[in-house]
């Protein structure tokens, strides 16, 4: 399921998109599962859809309060079937590593944001990583992101500083504070993380070189069904919601074993 483009397209943007990658049966599985737990929490009724009426209205950078349920291990083997065994096998190829799911940080969880914002803007803040840089030379981990339903842009999709993943890794080790530090003196990532630079972008979109490395925020959009794979060495953050639906999506860290 994995082609060498995609290989070439992962290992130089740290980003690849899948359309309708997913599992068909997982994907159904996943669905009814979640939004049975909506529905028992007054969030969604089945022929209506989104019912927030009496939902809290949060204010970016709060992302608002997710059902209890949305961390339920077994709905975390549920939401493992959305991606395919096939697909899996070829992480390894992407990476250039074995990857595995060992260890809590490996589990499927859901990502929710409800509307917070009246316009949706590029965020300077929480940019970050979840993992550290290591002397071990490569890809640490892919992240998969899916989508149980649209998201669509301005709505609260992930941004990905697609390229990132290339900077900053023949020094040692480094974890997330560091890394945006170490970036933020670079042209592109002082644009992106600094709120009163006065070439700031309004967008996602190219911004510019770093070491060589051309940089893009991506914003994370789909249907249910896509899917987005991410080196997990690239910067990212959550995004305003300025729809009137929640963000709705699942995302699973594969990690390096070895």
């Amino acid at each position: 399921m994995i082609s060498d483009a995609d290989v070439v397209a992962f290992r130089d943007r740290g980003l690849l998109r899948l359309p309708a990658a997913a599992d068909p049966a997982g994907l159904a599985a996943a669905r009814t599962a979640v939004f049975e737990i909506l529905s028992r929490a007054g969030l969604w009724t089945d022929g209506e859809g989104w019912t927030l009426t009496g939902a809290e209205t949060p204010r970016w950078p709060a992302l608002g309060k997710a059902p209890a349920a949305f961390k339920d291990r077994r709905l975390a083997a549920v939401l493992e079937t959305l991606v395919p065994a096939g697909l899996i096998a070829g992480f390894d190829t992407l990476a250039g590593a074995r990857m595995g799911t060992a260890g809590g940080l490996s589990r499927p969880q859901l990502l929710w944001t409800l509307p917070n914002a009246a316009a949706w803007s590029l965020p300077a803040i929480v940019w970050h990583t979840d993992v550290p840089r290591t002397p071990q030379a490569g890809c640490p981990g892919v992240q998969v992101f899916s989508f149980l339903s649209p998201v669509a842009p301005g709505a609260g999709g992930t941004l990905v500083a697609a390229g990132s993943h290339r900077l900053l890794n023949d020094e040692g080790e480094l974890r997330s504070k560091g890394i945006k530090a170490r970036l933020r003196a670079l042209p592109p990532f002082a644009r992106l993380m600094d709120p009163a630079h006065p070439d700031r972008p309004a967008a996602p979109g190219p911004l510019g070189e770093a070491d060589g490395a051309p940089i893009e925020v991506v914003e994370l959009t789909g249907a249910p069904g896509d899917l987005w794979l991410m080196d997990m060495r690239a910067l990212h953050t959550a995004a305003p919601n300025a729809s009137k639906a929640p963000r709705l999506m699942m995302t699973w860290r594969l990690l390096r074993e070895g």
